[in-house]
């Protein structure tokens, strides 16, 4: 999707296989076609797969570009609210976002690990925004090792980030999900600003299981778990009709 410049791309498919009509590969490809649509473009005819196996938020990504929501817009003079995953050795991810009216614009993202608090603390000055209210998760009211009994939120609090709302542990991560995706129709992004986002949201995926050949309701920890819990900090906790803001 993103090559680096000195990379040489050349899009191939089954049409440039001179083999292809000699082997089984025909109905392999007609079979493949009739069961799955995007997994036969992605082999056989080389489009572009954006989405990993078992995606969470596929439909809801899709259906965000096929409307025009991943697209580049103006931030607004408006108040920026934040969304965060805390993490050291894991990355720490924060979501910036504006509500204009009735759509939610997420017009940043930004995720680093192994640096401490004051980074970031350091990372939302630079960016200049007028900040409303940051959200981040419970471990934020953790007391910090050698921090002289402070907690990472009165450690943020001292470096200027608030004010802070602590969102709580939910019982269960498949409901933060489905709030997920009953939010996202109101969601736009920042289709420059919000890449490495919006690859995360992406490739949030469920765990599979190999010994029962399927998908388990149990989302896989790997380095996109930290956008999207960060995301997930908005859909728990942000309520539309208290920042609503007219341009």
């Amino acid at each position: 999707l993103h090559p680096p410049q000195n990379a040489m791309v050349k899009k191939v498919s089954y049409r440039d296989n001179p083999y292809f009509s000699q082997t089984t590969l025909p109905e392999e490809m007609q079979i493949l076609k009739d069961q799955n649509e995007e997994e036969y473009l992605h082999v056989y005819e080389g489009e572009l797969k954006q989405f990993v196996d078992g995606s969470i938020y596929r439909n809801q990504l899709k259906q965000a570009r096929d409307e025009g929501r991943i697209c580049w817009f103006p931030v607004e003079s408006l108040e920026v609210h934040t969304f965060w995953d805390l993490g050291r050795n894991d990355l720490n991810a924060i979501w910036f976002m504006q509500a204009v009216g009735k759509e939610l614009r997420f017009i940043d993202y930004y995720e680093h690990r192994l640096v401490d608090l004051d980074h970031y603390a350091h990372v939302l000055k630079e960016k200049g925004y007028l900040y409303g209210t940051h959200y981040l998760p419970h471990d934020v009211e953790v007391i910090s090792l050698g921090s002289n009994n402070r907690s990472r939120r009165d450690i943020l609090e001292g470096l200027g980030v608030h004010p802070i709302t602590t969102v709580p542990r939910i019982a269960s991560v498949e409901d933060g999900i489905a709030m997920v995706r009953d939010k996202f129709k109101s969601c736009w992004f920042h289709e420059e600003n919000c890449e490495e986002g919006l690859e995360a949201l992406a490739n949030y995926q469920y765990q599979f299981d190999e010994k029962h050949d399927t998908y388990r309701k149990v989302p896989l920890h790997n380095a996109a778990s930290n956008g999207a819990d960060a995301f997930r900090m908005f859909a728990q906790a942000f309520e539309e009709d208290t920042y609503i803001q007219e341009l």
